[in-house]
């Protein structure tokens, strides 16, 4: 009986590589709705800094 080479398993190609890191950058962006919920989150917590700043001059 012969024995079956297996391969590591833990080895992927080059190419292979390059699909996953291309699909992890794409699935990791921000949606267009979360990156509208940051800028307004920051933009009143900039509006409240401001104001603040202005009350203790």
């Amino acid at each position: 009986m012969e024995t079956i080479k297996r391969k590591d398993k833990t080895a992927i190609s080059p190419e292979r590589k390059k699909e996953v890191k291309v699909h992890w950058t794409i699935s990791n962006q921000p949606s267009q709705k979360a990156l509208e919920n940051f800028n307004r989150v920051l933009a009143k917590a900039q509006l409240r800094v401001y104001r603040e700043s202005l009350e203790t001059k």
